[in-house]
């Protein structure tokens, strides 16, 4: 994981050296399938996340100028890796995730957030897909049925939201939410280089409203009520009344 940090911090921090962002650029391409293939192993984090981000980073906006296709290629390997059996034994998002709002002690959290490798993947899929795809894919979130998943989605959806609010670039104010986001490293991202289009993020809300009622919302909570570290969500209230309040209140 430190290295991708590193080649991604040198990448911003000295763009001017062009032999070595050449360097660091052709050994990224070259780790990228083997990245890709153990994205689910964990030091600190998930290899997925700093995957994600040197990706952004390395592609910024010139994503369509690798090969023909590549864009394509992607988002079915990059862009689907949370989706590997490995993140999903026996159904429910894996442990380290589900254990993410617990303390050391094994105590619930008095702050949830979203782990950063979901909120690293859904980033992706928005700066990528085209515009056309994202009412599908949305779609798709929705369907998935882990409990667990449901309320790191919530807080993301909530927090992602507030930062479009915030008419900034979108990586830039990500980690200045309301609501905390665990994406380690996304402040390597927060120039003017790469921005999701407004018009994504319109469409993307747009479709959670069309997927995401207000009676889902009442049996997510339910949900998350009888799962010791999920019940934060309920008692702390603040996310729950945002969703209902702004998210969704929202035309």
């Amino acid at each position: 994981m430190n290295f991708l940090f590193e080649m991604t911090s040198g990448l911003d921090c000295f763009p001017e050296a062009l032999e070595d962002v050449a360097l660091w650029t052709a050994w990224f391409k070259y780790m990228m399938p083997f990245l890709v293939s153990r994205s689910h192993e964990r030091y600190v984090d998930f290899l997925l996340e700093g995957l994600i981000t040197t990706f952004i980073r390395v592609y910024e906006t010139h994503i369509d100028d690798e090969y023909s296709g590549f864009r394509l290629d992607a988002l079915a390997c990059v862009g689907q890796a949370l989706m590997k059996p490995e993140f999903w034994p026996r159904g429910e998002i894996c442990a380290p995730i589900r254990h993410d709002w617990l303390t050391c002690d094994g105590q619930p959290k008095a702050s949830p957030s979203c782990n950063g490798a979901i909120s690293a993947a859904i980033s992706f899929c928005l700066l990528y897909l085209p515009t056309e795809q994202i009412l599908l894919w949305t779609k798709s979130l929705f369907a998935i049925e882990s409990v667990h998943f449901r309320a790191h989605l919530l807080v993301w959806l909530c927090a992602s939201y507030d930062c479009v609010l915030d008419e900034a670039n979108f990586f830039s104010v990500l980690d200045q939410a309301r609501f905390d986001i665990r994406w380690e490293s996304s402040f390597l991202l927060a120039k003017e280089r790469v921005d999701i289009q407004q018009e994504k993020l319109d469409e993307f809300f747009s479709a959670v409203r069309k997927f995401f009622t207000y009676g889902m919302l009442v049996l997510w909570l339910k949900q998350f009520s009888v799962v010791p570290e999920l019940a934060a969500l309920v008692r702390d209230k603040s996310i729950a009344e945002y969703a209902a309040d702004v998210l969704l209140a929202a035309s």
